[in-house]
């Protein structure tokens, strides 16, 4: 009698099933191994998730992460100004009394393809619309965003990006400055991201690549050994 009181085509049916569902799971493992189509994000504290804050919103003179050049940063949670986090529960202002620029050094590596991307908002009740935000690599100007908040209409989020690709390794800094009038009414920052381009046709190289290579003959002989048992 087979297990559960299954009928023999039953059995078998579930049997197939289960080693097929197995199968398709180690080539997709074998496969994203040998794509690396994940890039990690090389911003630290993008979210300004960190340091934790409450109830509402604080003004701090430093921040994990981030270089504050021209002095203070403000956190602010959910609804503090009547906006959402982009991402996460926090979100940051770049002029809490006056304007500030916050930075990091990130290394880089010659002829790899980088993506800078961020989200930014503004205040509905500054007197000095539009705001802006400068984006810098090193001293070169990616460019500057702009936000305002139409009669009639809430706040909302915008999503920026800009694309770099070095010449040579480098450690570069990245700048996000509030150019806008310095009012107390700065421009809002979430999810900072920065993230390399994978290359869609990557020479492999011995034996970096020898590893991936074996782990797939290994996967293939399995499903094979698993057909010729069936």
């Amino acid at each position: 009698m087979y297990p559960g009181g299954k009928t023999p085509g039953e059995f078998f049916l579930e049997e197939n099933t289960m080693k097929n569902s197995v199968l398709t799971g180690l080539i997709l493992v074998a496969l994203l191994a040998c794509t690396g189509i994940v890039s990690a994000n090389m911003i630290a504290n993008g979210g300004f998730e960190t340091p934790v804050i409450g109830p509402s919103w604080t003004i701090l003179s430093s921040v994990p992460g981030w270089t504050l050049d021209d002095g203070e940063i403000e956190y602010q949670l959910q609804n503090t100004v009547g906006l959402t986090p982009y991402e996460g529960v926090q979100y940051a202002e770049l002029d809490p009394n006056y304007n500030v620029r916050i930075s990091q050094v990130i290394s880089v590596t010659g002829g790899s393809i980088y993506d800078i991307s961020f989200a930014q908002s503004c205040r509905a009740g500054d007197p000095n619309l539009p705001s802006y935000l400068g984006v810098y690599w090193d001293d070169t100007k990616l460019g500057q965003t702009t936000c305002t908040v139409l009669p009639g209409q809430g706040q909302a989020w915008a999503t920026y990006m800009y694309t770099v690709t070095p010449a040579s390794d480098a450690d570069v800094t990245i700048t996000f400055r509030d150019e806008g009038v310095s009012d107390s009414y700065g421009v809002l920052l979430d999810d900072v991201k920065m993230e390399a381009r994978q290359d869609p046709n990557p020479v492999p190289e011995f034996p970096s690549a020898f590893v991936p290579v074996t782990f797939i003959i290994g996967i293939l002989g399995l499903v094979l050994f698993i057909h010729k048992t069936e």
